[in-house]
């Protein structure tokens, strides 16, 4: 039995991987391109970063509500409860709302309403998308996430159509959620819980709002980067990092859905052996190793192809950003781990002074030696978080006299 259930989590983290690359490498390799070529360098950039902070609040939302109904479904099985969580997600639908329509006109610099209605509806959407999709995992039924990410991409694929007419690129945004929504609410049903609090409700709100605190600040990290440079170097420059990324982040992307299947199978378990969390951080580096050489050997021909305008500045900075991509991947395999096994409270350490950090160090180098220096500070910002998350774990079970 033991057998069967390891051969299942591989196939189920294989099918996840493959969800996961579908939506990415489509975004990445072909929607991406015809942004900068249509949109030109100043506001390709100023895309770039919109839609990182669309994903940095819709997806760090949704997601955090995904990840605690996860860990508080046994809960509410045993006690037959139901009810709480489309409360939160009303919330958290206002707030993204309010967010998303400061951040735009922060950063378009005026207020134009097509716009933002458009951005604000491309985030709840995403937002509702994120969260209802956590009955596939409930179920572990990974071969749905796969379908449903396929829809995914044939909204994407309309959506350019409507951008070649319009010139808006949020409806690839918009087409591509609805498509995936759709199915999501015919397959789900999690909408149809009644919208009334339970006797969890304060537990589930408290361990909501921890996660997602922690979560946005984790997120950040990704994001971050186009958030800050394009108020201080502009879109140009935005362009030129995001590009030098491209390949580091396609791969850890892909990688990285292994720890929705982790969480979901350690939401099942009550104890997690001491051996299996070197196991898991030794495959990580060994993984991150292999995807750190091909993003080498690669990344000028295909930086070439899809970003020939970019291509020999974003050159500068690939060893870089490549080698910080993957240690981020590393360090968010481990993350399920810390997260089920050890107390929840120490996310918000940790992400917390990740973000400080990353901060401190990217602006100060950023001043001191351009955009390389920006580069080198997120690198040395992961290095710090990942030593911390094994520091954690290591005293957690000192502390738990060896029984995670």
């Amino acid at each position: 039995m033991e057998n069967q259930q390891k051969k299942k989590i591989v196939f189920d983290m294989a099918l996840n991987i493959t969800a996961s690359m579908v939506p990415v490498a489509v975004l990445q390799l072909v929607i991406f391109p015809l942004f900068a070529t249509r949109l030109g360098d100043d506001r390709y950039g100023l895309l770039l970063t919109i839609v990182s902070l669309m994903t940095l609040c819709a997806g760090t939302f949704g997601n955090s509500l995904n990840n605690v109904r996860l860990l508080m479904q046994l809960k509410y099985s045993e006690q037959k409860l139901s009810g709480d969580f489309n409360v939160i997600l009303l919330c958290l639908a206002i707030l993204n709302c309010i967010v998303m329509g400061i951040g735009t006109y922060l950063y378009e610099g005026a207020f134009y309403p097509l716009s933002v209605a458009l951005i604000l509806l491309s985030s709840v959407l995403q937002l509702v998308r994120e969260y209802y999709n956590v009955e596939f995992r409930l179920n572990l039924n990974y071969i749905a996430v796969l379908v449903n990410n396929i829809l995914l991409v044939a909204g994407y694929i309309i959506g350019c159509g409507l951008f070649l007419l319009t010139d808006q690129w949020q409806f690839i945004y918009i087409t591509g959620t609805a498509f995936s929504l759709l199915h999501i609410l015919k397959k789900t049903t999690l909408h149809r819980e009644p919208f009334k609090t339970t006797a969890l409700f304060r537990e589930t709100g408290i361990k909501s709002l921890v996660l997602m605190v922690s979560s946005f600040l984790a997120n950040a990290i990704n994001y971050m980067d186009r958030l800050l440079l394009f108020p201080l170097v502009g879109g140009a420059s935005v362009a030129i990092y995001y590009s030098a990324t491209l390949f580091g982040k396609i791969i850890s992307m892909g990688i990285t859905p292994i720890n929705s299947v982790m969480l979901s199978y350690f939401s099942k378990m009550k104890t997690f052996r001491q051996k299996n969390f070197w196991l898991v951080l030794g495959a990580s580096f060994a993984l991150g190793a292999v995807g750190y050489g091909a993003c080498i050997l690669i990344s000028r021909p295909v930086l070439m192809l899809l970003y020939p305008q970019l291509a020999e500045q974003a050159m500068q900075y690939i060893f870089v950003t490549t080698a910080t991509a993957m240690l981020s991947m590393v360090v968010s395999v481990l993350n399920p781990i810390i997260l089920r096994f050890c107390n929840t409270n120490w996310q918000i350490g940790i992400n917390g002074a990740n973000v400080l950090l990353y901060t401190v160090l990217s602006l100060l180098l950023l001043k001191q030696y351009g955009l390389m220096g920006f580069c080198v500070g997120a690198l040395l910002a992961v290095c710090a978080k990942l030593i911390l998350m094994i520091g954690i774990y290591c005293f957690s079970l000192k502390s738990s006299d060896g029984l995670i």
